[in-house]
């Protein structure tokens, strides 16, 4: 059919009414939806160890406590928890000015659990009507030799929907517990509209696995939502010094250790810090995980620099195989580095939502320069033997590719195999 211009104007025009009158229905539809579920954030789960874990949901003020209902996925444990309620100071910045909002936490401690054992949860809100459903994993004794499945993921910038592409793959998966690199938002710390779509957009995941998070640069300044919510902070507000408790930790997995780094705070304090847990960790397998990168030719070229020079000797001094970082917008798995007898490190950056940004070649790069994607790096580990796949999603002709994979096979030694 032919129209004349004007015709084809008016017909623009019919179009573009009907399709702003259908996007406010569902607009409103979305909202009255989002005001009927007693749920802001979550359920999640964290910090889980051979017999405990954490599970994690953000309700309005007002709300009564919610409560878990836990039960071993073989049947063999029930338990009917209460949530403890908190207010840890939820920021939102409007116009440049930053408030607390009154938003409530609820947290449940599970204890006494098996380990290395599956468990299925049903989270009631508290408004006694909404519910959702998860489950988890508990990790494995330290020392351990059991198989460990797990996902590391980077600079979401969820709110951004580029996280869209790689979120739902993740949670095909059902890895042991799923490490985030950082940048789950795409504001800043305070910017409390941009925090939601994480808790949105990784649903397919956090609903069926452990969440494992690295303090990104836009999730700070300061940092104050993203300690309240991954139970970071005293359950009644923040401590008076923020660094001296700050988002830096580590956690076992079996015969896996991993550090996790906060670039965003004092990087002298927490020099020791690694240094002192390394020299005490006799894991089989050492990843160190951050934020920012320490080695990364292409993109934002960061590179041994600063501080990073002295962290870089103690991964090698202390045997860490891997470091894990984002904030480059690409993916870029460096050549091993480390003196002549010693066991290099290997540097990775993850992109899993960024906008892409420039790869440079270089001869320090595995293929020699980086990849524009939108990846996860899919890890197993069983006994001696580390294999890593990087799986990209997008763009469309690498949806479902491996872009990358190596493998590390450890002799009795603790050396690589060639």
């Amino acid at each position: 059919m032919i129209y004349s211009k004007a015709c084809t104007n008016t017909y623009h025009q019919y179009l573009l009414t009907a399709l702003t009158g259908l996007l406010l229905i569902v607009g409103i539809m979305t909202s009255k939806a989002y005001a009927n579920d007693c749920f802001i954030a979550g359920p999640y789960v964290l910090h889980v160890d051979q017999g405990s874990a954490q599970i994690v949901w953000v309700t309005p003020a007002g709300t009564r406590a919610g409560e878990v209902h836990l039960k071993a996925a073989d049947g063999s444990l029930q338990q009917q928890i209460t949530a403890d309620l908190s207010t840890p100071r939820f920021q939102e910045r409007i116009d440049d000015v930053i408030s607390e909002l009154d938003h409530l936490r609820h947290l449940v401690s599970v204890e006494g659990l098996r380990t290395y054992s599956e468990y299925e949860y049903q989270v009631q809100c508290g408004d006694g009507a909404s519910t959702r459903n998860g489950s988890f994993k508990t990790a494995p004794e330290p020392g351990a030799t059991d198989p460990v499945e797990f996902i590391v993921v980077s600079d979401g910038h969820a709110d951004s929907g580029r996280y869209r592409e790689v979120a739902p793959a993740v949670g095909e998966q059902m890895p042991d517990f799923v490490v985030h690199t950082g940048d789950l938002t795409g504001g800043n710390g305070p910017d409390w509209d941009r925090w939601l779509p994480y808790f949105s957009v990784a649903r397919p995941y956090l609903e069926s696995t452990v969440i494992v998070p690295v303090i990104g640069g836009h999730d700070a300044g300061p940092n104050r939502n993203f300690r309240a919510f991954f139970a970071f902070n005293d359950p009644d507000g923040d401590p008076a010094d923020e660094d001296e408790e700050g988002t830096w930790y580590n956690f076992r997995y079996g015969n896996v250790e991993f550090f996790m780094i906060d670039h965003t705070a004092d990087l002298k304090l927490q020099l020791e810090w690694v240094e002192q847990k390394l020299a005490a960790s006799d894991a089989e397998w050492k990843i160190a995980a951050l934020h920012q990168s320490f080695a990364n030719a292409g993109s934002r070229g960061n590179f041994f620099r600063g501080l990073f020079y002295d962290f870089a000797e103690l991964f090698e001094q202390y045997g860490v195989d891997i470091v894990i970082s984002g904030h480059d917008h690409i993916y870029e798995r460096n050549l091993p580095f480390g003196p002549e007898g010693v066991k290099p490190v290997h540097y990775i950056a993850i992109n899993s939502g960024g906008n892409f940004r420039e790869v440079r070649p270089s001869p320090v790069v595995k293929g020699g320069r980086g990849q524009l994607a939108r990846m996860y790096a899919h890890f197993s580990v069983d006994g001696n033997r580390l294999e890593m796949e990087a799986r990209a999603e997008y763009p469309d002709d690498k949806a479902g590719m491996v872009i990358d994979r190596f493998e590390l096979i450890k002799d009795e030694n603790g050396m690589y195999q060639d």
